[in-house]
């Protein structure tokens, strides 16, 4: 899942107090940067979440790591 240590060697800044930006989440989750933007866009349930400061968008690792809990247990249920 979520690893507690720095993304580094994608070259993701990890920041101070377990925060990522998206280019760090991309790089831990697989997903694109432009999925990303497009789920915070939507501004529903389904993306991880996250808040902004100025015009960064931060996402802290805890819920980065219960999201994609949730994500891998409703795959479960659901036979995926």
């Amino acid at each position: 899942m979520i690893a507690d240590t720095a993304v580094g060697a994608a070259g993701a800044p990890e920041y101070e107090e377990g925060f990522l930006d998206v280019k760090g989440v991309a790089a831990v989750t697989g997903l694109s940067v432009v999925y990303l933007d497009k789920l915070r866009m939507l501004n529903n349930s389904k993306g991880p979440p996250f808040f902004r400061v100025g015009r960064r968008c931060l996402y802290p690792r805890q819920g980065l790591r219960t999201w994609a809990a949730t994500r891998v247990n409703a795959n479960m249920a659901n036979g995926r």
